[in-house]
């Protein structure tokens, strides 16, 4: 497969993170065997990725912004309700082009 250079810099430095696979590619959230919990384990892996920018309280701001990701996500969704509930109701009338018809049951 051809790469460029910057693609080949990447899947190099994601050898780094060979030392967090498992043998067994199962992560348990309870410590299982000698196994770390999952919790543990992600933290090691976060803490990786953030290299020296990685502090104490960066796994708050983390959570932080998941907090606001799923605020924003939630009002994604209510404005996808609301959107999907109009056109019921358009449905509802039954005027074009929303004038459809189901048949529920065979023919037979």
């Amino acid at each position: 497969m051809e790469l460029s250079a910057e693609s080949r810099a990447l899947v190099e430095s994601c050898k780094a993170f060979d030392r967090f696979a498992d043998d067994d590619g199962i992560v348990c959230i309870p410590r299982v065997n000698r196994e770390k919990p999952a919790a543990n384990r992600l933290l090691e892996v976060l803490a990786g990725a953030y290299g020296k920018e990685w502090f104490s309280h960066t796994i708050s701001e983390l959570l932080s912004a998941s907090d606001w990701a799923n605020k924003l996500g939630a009002t994604v969704r209510v404005n996808a309700a609301k959107a999907l509930k109009d056109k019921l109701e358009l449905i509802l009338k039954g005027e074009a082009p929303y004038d459809i018809f189901v048949r529920w049951k065979s023919l037979a």
